[in-house]
């Protein structure tokens, strides 16, 4: 990877406000306003339809100004990038700051979670969703640990959790956007970067009724520099965009710094996709370094 800065911290809810004010950028019914602004009261914000509001809506008020924004898809948060001139990081960009040179599990370490380093499914967790589990636990909940929150938590909260060079919450709170088409198999496979001679004639064997690989390589071992993902989503009826890190909805395993994942909602309308968007999803920013 070239040089390249990360967010320390996950964009808050009064970062994303001012980039609401300033650009007055609309909304839509499935995602954080229906029209584009704030609302000043309770029955405004009911009036509005404003998704936070059910949502588990105070993680997102203006009065919980440093948790991280949720309930953006993929074109709010690409969006905020360019008013503050900056973008979302690629998925090798984050998993770099996330693990380190070390390859360690986590972005503390190789310990298992506690509730000490990050904000999980925990016991408060399993507090939430204990009816409707109808008394009985529910199956991801860490039981044995409290972090001290049942959703989202202020940004920075957990600096046990501080990844190898210094970023916080890149495990549990919010997942986070990342720039890249979603591919399961992406970085297992040779893709367009690959030096080496390719059959197009031969793709790989099928791994999914809807899945098929263009390229065949064998015994690749090259280095691709700055990979930006596949040039297209791997289920394009759903426009899949990458996204990492976990939640405070997600069990530790889904916290891992190799952990891939996917969410719909990236805007994309030509191909018919329905924004959806999460009360655990949220996302963080990087920028590139400039040569001097």
């Amino acid at each position: 990877l070239d040089a390249y800065l990360i967010g320390k911290y996950e964009v808050t809810v009064a970062q994303f406000m001012a980039f609401v004010s300033e650009t007055d950028r609309g909304g839509r019914l499935d995602s954080w306003s229906k029209r584009g602004r704030w609302p000043k009261t309770e029955k405004e914000a009911t009036e509005m339809q404003w998704k936070p509001a059910v949502y588990f809506g105070y993680a997102v008020r203006p009065e919980y100004p440093d948790y991280p924004m949720v309930i953006v898809d993929w074109c709010d948060a690409t969006a905020y990038g360019a008013w503050a001139e900056l973008r979302l990081p690629t998925e090798a960009e984050w998993e770099r700051a996330a693990k380190g040179s070390d390859n360690r599990k986590y972005p503390w370490g190789n310990d298992e979670p506690d509730g000490s380093q990050c904000n999980y499914a925990d016991r408060r967790h399993n507090e939430l969703f204990e009816p409707f589990a109808r008394g009985e636990r529910t199956l991801w909940s860490d039981l044995d640990h409290d972090d001290g929150y049942k959703y989202t938590s202020p940004v920075g909260a957990f600096p046990k959790g501080r990844s190898a060079v210094g970023a916080y919450d890149m495990a549990g709170n919010v997942w986070e956007w990342c720039l890249d088409w979603f591919n399961p198999w992406y970085y297992g496979d040779c893709v367009e970067h690959c030096p080496e001679p390719h059959d197009p004639t031969l793709p790989l064997p099928l791994r999914d009724h809807w899945q098929y690989h263009p390229w065949r390589c064998a015994n690749c071992t090259h280095l691709v520099r700055n990979p930006k993902g596949p040039p297209m989503s791997w289920e394009v009826t759903f426009s899949m965009r990458s996204i990492r890190g976990g939640s405070w909805n997600d069990r530790s395993d889904w916290l891992r710094n190799t952990f891939r994942f996917r969410r719909s909602g990236s805007g994309e309308k030509e191909r018919g996709n329905n924004y959806i968007t999460y009360p655990h999803q949220g996302f963080r920013v990087a920028r590139d370094v400039k040569a001097e």
